[in-house]
């Protein structure tokens, strides 16, 4: 089985490397840009790409996104540090066939790659359980695009306006102009009563 890893983090691409490499029947190359990631992928055409989402050069869902159009049958496992439920409909929706979060088991990224290989979709455990819990929280700002979802959650996490735009793959200023807009839209006096907001609704 042919894997390709497009990761940017150096320790994480090479404890991946180490972790698929105990696989006698895994033969794994990688990339740490989406640009040198599609190169790869169209050379190697690998079984499965195991795809992070923060990437220098590109977001992850657009790298996605060009996989798929290149080959729909392409086999994308996205490996992420954020267990946002919204990011993982996204990816899913972009056309990823798994979801793995860096908060998971190592093991599940193996599970994951073997399903994904084998034709079946593959949530992680991490994941599976931040969907289930989104779908019982209420959504009280059903005004806002999923973008602005994305953003509020995010900020709830703790993230700056330079990680928001990071693990988005969009402009710092796009993801301050989100936030702006947000202020707005929730009627709130300061980017402090917004991460308040924030946090009480990701808690409901």
């Amino acid at each position: 089985m042919r894997v390709l890893l497009i990761e940017d983090h150096p320790i994480v691409r090479d404890a991946c490397r180490l972790l698929l490499r105990n696989r006698p029947d895994v033969a794994v190359s990688d990339a740490s840009t989406g640009a040198e990631g599609e190169r790869l992928c169209a050379k190697e055409n690998p079984d499965v790409v195991v795809l992070d989402l923060n990437l220098p050069d590109d977001g992850g869902l657009d790298v996605l996104r060009r996989l798929r159009a290149a080959d729909p049958t392409r086999r994308v496992i996205v490996f992420s540090m954020y267990e946002n439920p919204s990011l993982v409909a996204r990816a899913m929706d972009a056309g990823a066939r798994g979801y793995v979060t860096k908060s998971d088991d190592p093991e599940a990224l193996l599970e994951a790659i073997c399903q994904v290989a084998a034709g079946q979709s593959y949530l992680s455990v991490v994941a599976a359980r931040q969907v289930a819990l989104s779908s019982l929280r209420r959504e009280p700002e059903s005004l806002l695009s999923a973008r602005e979802r994305d953003v509020l959650a995010m900020l709830a996490e703790g993230c700056s306006i330079a990680r928001i735009a990071e693990g988005l793959g969009i402009s710092y200023r796009t993801a301050a102009s989100v936030v702006a807009q947000l202020r707005t839209k929730l009627d709130l006096p300061s980017n402090a009563a917004l991460i308040r907001r924030a946090v009480e609704l990701a808690q409901r």
